[in-house]
């Protein structure tokens, strides 16, 4: 597959991850030609294509990004992300000091790799 044109395009289809494009629209109600053709960079990428990718990417993969902005715009938290936070919680308030720390560590890496990433989006733009 070609390149995706667009930071956008390109974020979609990173979130898409293992959901087949068949997958993709059956659940977005959007003809697999038509996401093909926005992949390829033969059609244009509509506000309204988007909402319904990123829809149907949250409902695939509840863990994603797109899943998170979803709820945001939506105005509610994700099922994923309360599950996600009291799972956190409750390890964090079991953990010893040593698995504290490896968690800590994967904290800070995982910061730096977003922070990382925006900057990469930002010099794109």
């Amino acid at each position: 597959m070609a390149r995706p044109i667009t930071p956008l395009l390109e974020w979609l289809c990173d979130e898409q991850g293992n959901i087949s494009g068949k997958e993709l629209a059956e659940v977005s109600g959007i003809a697999p030609q038509t996401w093909s053709k926005v992949r390829q960079g033969k059609q244009d990428l509509s506000s309204d294509l988007v909402w319904r990718v990123m829809c149907a990417i949250a409902l695939l993969r509840p863990n994603s990004e797109a899943a998170r902005v979803v709820s945001m715009v939506e105005g509610k938290p994700s099922q994923a992300h309360q599950s996600v936070s009291a799972s956190l919680c409750e390890m964090i308030r079991v953990a010893d000091e040593e698995e504290l720390e490896a968690a800590m560590l994967q904290i800070v890496r995982r910061m730096f790799g977003r922070q990382a990433e925006v900057e990469r989006v930002k010099s794109t733009l």
